[in-house]
């Protein structure tokens, strides 16, 4: 069954162009020799065998060499399907070492009887290779894995006989239909062409964990006007396949046909080349796609999936996922799908072969990004040491695991954590217990060296927002903050031609021993400014070791069951820096940070208050300017700002003031909004220009403008809060008149003592609020049930033992003791869609076990 979802192909197409831009690169020469180095041997007798069963016809006579009943000059692309499917079937076949010839060679219209089976080029073709039917190897060899290439097995009686290809797949014509999918997050796109895995494939439907190689069919021989269709297909079965590191793909236009490989750089294409005139060629790519070792095709090796019996226990062993039949791999929902994964020991990071410790990944929080193509892909689950697999659930420690694509040029985070914890562990900050590079076959697996074999573009990437027509914008009520510019996920947006060049993404891995809940899962505002109060302490601990976080939002700060000075923990060092230095990445053009939090002064370089011309100072003003509109023309002259700790500090109050205007109360985001038309109106502009809009010029000079008018944003919060939040209003007030004072003074000294003494206030002046009104209750003991469905979510190794409490309610607390509760960067909350205001509200905790949001362009959807 298909599940639709609220994900249109206009949005993913959007992403596409906005996630790809300035990175995908056409016209690579020796992509295809590159790639699929399989040998010339192996694929002169697949042509052999091809035209001795009559599906490539030769040149005969006035007979042009073509591909059998493939339309030279169709007329539309309807014509294509059927034809080009069978032929890329054929190929399939003639890989086989058990391909038998035809017992009468196949004939069309316009081969006649001028075709000889026994021809001197097919004769020629085998004896060339029949020197090399000497050495033996089994099925498990593999082609590419070292500067030899696999040799042919010995044939006996039967002739000649080809490896045994390591991926068995065929082409499927699925122009008309959508691909199924246990994951509701995946949208309506039909693929025109496919190579699904075959094992267990049935005839009926496919789906798009499923896919091996999508293929684009267009009539006009414009290779580049597919591209978008073809990085779309990619990109929804990235969602799925979570142990696809990279992917290939194929656009056949009129006659032509490209190439694709798409990695987390980036995307690079091959030469169009004629498949008439250029047969061999074809049959290298169909036959690479089937013979390379499936590493060098895109899976990960070091991640294996495992299936359940029906009681909910694992089965040993693990396997690849492409082995694994299509139908019994989609049973499983896709956050409840077991993973068997390699992560270095904990002190081993730095060695060139380190001792490995194995995890099983048994429940995912956060998968949203895995569709990202060119970016960090972050994806996180919970995990079990598999050398605690022998232990009674609730004695297994559960960690959290991340697997990323980093950017070579930046910090690396486990590092950062080491940096911070060498003399001792701070409080308020997640503990990571392990981190590391992934290698395969002793090899760093990165994009630009092991990936893609040091290929390197040629020219300039494509101008994918040109060749498209745009699609249309949607906006939603002010529920979420804009933060797609700044996604974590995008290392770089619109950039010079001249200074493009593709970044080198290293695969890797953390694995986490903190826990807790994500911020907005507060159960009350006493908890809420706890969690904050030692964030902020955690944040401080960091920056005196030497550590600025600068990306604070609200899916990095954890709540937890412990008490202070662990009530919150600041999590994610991704866009952390060693203060001292700033190091910035050269040409990265991005600024560090979530926009919708983030401090003018970060944003645009520029200073509240510059030491002189007098002139030019912000001028902070008292009373209600008469024109209460900013003035964009008149912005204080400075000289460059680095990011500081006070820009922090500046970020936490923003994130206070967001959820005061944009959550309803705890775990509940805002539903009501004023009666009046215009109060409406009034207030949605209000957290629009604040929060939401994607320009960076003008959030800066909103946040200018409100942190230079005092009056206007105090008379602003007070009518923008809603009910629930009423009692921060004097916490917000006086941080507000603390961070104008050190602006003004440049004295930040005293401005994290003021902060944390501010919510310490709060966290006893509000600790009762929750009695006050029975909505608040309510709301409250929704949170509370939700953190327990979490915690018989991770005791249990069944998706269906979950959706029941029964018995393992009272468990919560000793599991909180116990350290089992995983840190939830769970993808319902902004931090973890980094970005996008919603078009339809997600549904409420009282209804939802697990709230997954999907981000797609600027928009999150969730079931």
């Amino acid at each position: 069954m298909n599940h639709h979802a609220n994900v249109t192909v206009e949005d993913v197409d959007k992403a596409v162009k906005i996630e790809m831009q300035n990175s995908a690169f056409v016209n690579t020469p020796h992509l295809i020799d590159t790639v699929f180095d399989i040998g010339d041997d192996i694929v002169e007798v697949i042509r052999g065998r091809l035209e001795q069963q009559g599906s490539y016809v030769p040149w005969s006579g006035p007979s042009f060499p073509h591909w059998k009943d493939l339309p030279l000059n169709p007329e539309n692309e309807s014509v294509l399907y059927k034809p080009l499917t069978q032929i890329l079937n054929d190929i399939t076949r003639a890989c086989s070492p058990d391909w038998e010839p035809p017992l009468t060679p196949s004939s069309s219209s316009d081969t006649s009887s001028d075709y000889d089976t026994s021809s001197d080029d097919l004769n020629a073709a085998e004896g060339a290779i029949n020197d090399l039917l000497e050495s033996v190897q089994d099925d498990t060899s593999f082609i590419g894995t070292s500067s030899t290439r696999r040799s042919f097995d010995q044939a006996t009686d039967a002739g000649l006989v080809l490896p045994r290809p390591h991926i068995d797949m065929v082409w499927r014509d699925e122009h008309d239909k959508n691909p199924n999918s246990v994951n509701p997050l995946i949208s309506d796109i039909r693929p025109d062409i496919v190579a699904t895995l075959k094992s267990g494939q049935v005839d009926s439907e496919f789906s798009w964990r499923a896919v091996h190689i999508p293929l684009e069919v267009k009539r006009p021989a414009n290779i580049d006007a597919a591209a978008i269709q073809l990085l779309r297909c990619v990109r929804q079965a990235l969602r799925t396949q979570h142990d696809r590191r990279f992917m290939y793909g194929l656009v056949f236009a009129k006659r032509k046909i490209v190439l694709w490989h798409v990695d987390r750089s980036g995307a690079l294409a091959s030469e169009a080349f004629d498949v008439h005139q250029e047969p061999n060629k074809f049959i290298q790519i169909v036959a690479g796609l089937m013979y390379m070792n499936p590493e060098r095709l895109g899976w990960d090796p070091t991640m294996k999936m495992y299936l359940k019996t029906p009681d909910g226990d694992l089965v040993e062993p693990p396997l690849p996922s492409y082995l694994i039949e299509p139908t019994r791999a989609n049973s499983v929902d896709d956050y409840d799908t077991p993973w068997q994964v390699f992560v270095n020991k904990p002190g081993t990071e730095n060695e060139d072969d380190p001792e490995m410790e194995e995890f099983v990944l048994f429940h995912a929080l956060s998968l949203a990004q895995s569709e990202v193509i060119k970016g960090r892909s972050t994806r996180v689950w919970c995990a079990w040491k598999k050398a605690d697999m022998h232990l009674p659930r609730i004695n297994r420690h559960v960690y959290v695991f991340k697997d990323t694509w980093r950017d070579a040029e930046r910090s690396v985070e486990g590092v950062l954590y080491l940096h911070a914890n060498r003399r001792h562990s701070g409080s308020g900050v997640a503990s990571m217990y392990s981190h590391g590079v992934v290698k395969i076959n002793g090899q760093m697996d990165d994009t630009l060296h092991h990936i893609r074999r040091s290929l390197a573009h040629v020219g300039k990437p494509m101008n994918l927002f040109t060749r498209q027509l745009p699609s249309p914008e949607s906006r939603d009520s002010k529920q979420l903050p804009v933060l797609f510019l700044w996604n974590e996920d995008f290392f770089q947006e619109e950039i010079a031609y001249e200074l493009v060049v593709p970044r080198n993404c290293i695969h890797s891995r953390i694995v986490m021993s903190s826990f807790g809940w994500p911020l907005l899962e507060f159960r009350d505002l006493s908890e809420l400014c706890g969690a904050l109060h030692d964030a902020i302490a955690g944040h401080r601990w960091l920056y005196h070791e030497g550590i600025l976080h600068r990306d604070i939002s609200p899916g990095n700060v954890l709540i937890t069951p412990l008490a202070a000075p662990n009530r919150g923990l600041l999590i994610d060092l991704d866009n952390a820096c060693e203060y001292e230095s700033h190091a910035s990445i050269p040409n990265d053009g991005r600024t560090v940070g979530t926009l919708a939090f983030m401090s003018f002064e970060v944003i645009t370089k520029r200073k509240y208050v510059d030491d002189e011309p007098p002139s030019k100072r912000l001028k902070f003003s008292t009373e209600l300017d008469s024109d209460d509109t900013p003035v964009d023309t008149d912005l204080p002259e400075s000289s460059p700002v680095l990011h500081g700790f006070q820009h922090d500090l500046e970020s936490f109050f923003w994130l206070i003031c967001w959820i005061g205007m944009c959550r309803q109360g705890p775990g509940k985001r805002r539903v009501v909004w004023p009666t009046d038309a215009k109060a409406h109106k009034d207030l949605s502009e209000v957290i629009d220009k604040l929060f939401e809009q994607t320009n960076m010029t003008n959030i800066a000079i909103r946040k200018y403008y409100y942190m230079t008018r005092r009056v206007s944003f105090l008379d602003t919060i007070e009518q923008s809060f809603t009910p629930y939040f009423t009692p921060l209003l004097s916490t917000v007030e006086e941080l507000y008149e603390n961070l104008r004072r050190a602006y003004k003074t440049k004295n930040f000294d005293d401005l994290y003592d003021q902060f944390l003494l501010e919510l310490e206030t709060a966290v006893e002046t509000c600790r009762d609020w929750n009695n006050s009104n029975p909505e608040y209750l309510k709301m409250a003991q929704s949170v509370e049930e939700l953190r327990m469905k979490d915690d018989v979510c991770w005791d249990s190794p069944s998706a269906t033992q979950a959706l029941g409490l029964g018995d393992q309610q009272g468990e919560r607390t000793e599991a909180a003791r116990a350290g089992r509760l995983a840190v939830l960067e769970r993808e319902g909350s902004p931090e973890s869609i980094e970005g996008v205001p919603l078009r339809k509200p997600k549904p409420s905790p009282e209804n939802s076990r697990k709230r997954k949001i999907g981000m797609i362009g600027e928009m999150e959807v969730s079931v």
